[in-house]
């Protein structure tokens, strides 16, 4: 990934078609769109000085997700959705294992996506690491 293309998210650029193939390098389908969000997203916190590997982070988790279309727009939804976002990328860069379990979340489930839409706060319950890391057959 280059350090030009992660600047033009950081400065959010406006579209051209030269952004086409790096987006299609991560799986993107829809690259105009998912442009849109990774600047729509860009302009919620000082990425570049407080969150440097923030957009290679999630370029690689949407890439490897189930639908990286999906799990962007769906992670763009949310983080709009939370009032303090520097908390929010506060925690997924300190939490890798939420970080990874949101964008995977966002690509394979529209339903616990919308939950998490409705009731942002629900982030907090799935950064605990013994809702994410415990056999769901212990818990009955």
């Amino acid at each position: 990934m280059s350090v030009k293309f992660i600047n033009q998210i950081h400065q959010r650029k406006p579209w051209d078609d030269s952004l086409f193939d790096s987006l299609r390098s991560f799986s993107i389908r829809d690259p105009k769109n998912a442009w849109k969000d990774l600047v729509a997203l860009a302009g919620h916190a000082q990425f570049e000085k407080l969150y440097p590997v923030y957009f290679k982070t999630l370029l690689d988790l949407i890439s490897s997700s189930h639908n990286a279309d999906m799990a962007l727009h769906n992670f763009e939804r949310f983080s709009e959705k939370i009032s303090d976002k520097d908390y929010l990328y506060t925690q997924l860069t300190e939490s890798p294992s939420l970080f990874q379990a949101l964008i995977f979340l966002f690509s394979g489930s529209q339903i616990l996506t919308d939950v998490l839409l409705r009731e942002p706060s629900y982030v907090d319950w799935l950064s605990r690491p013994e809702t994410l890391g415990e056999s769901k057959s212990n818990i009955c």
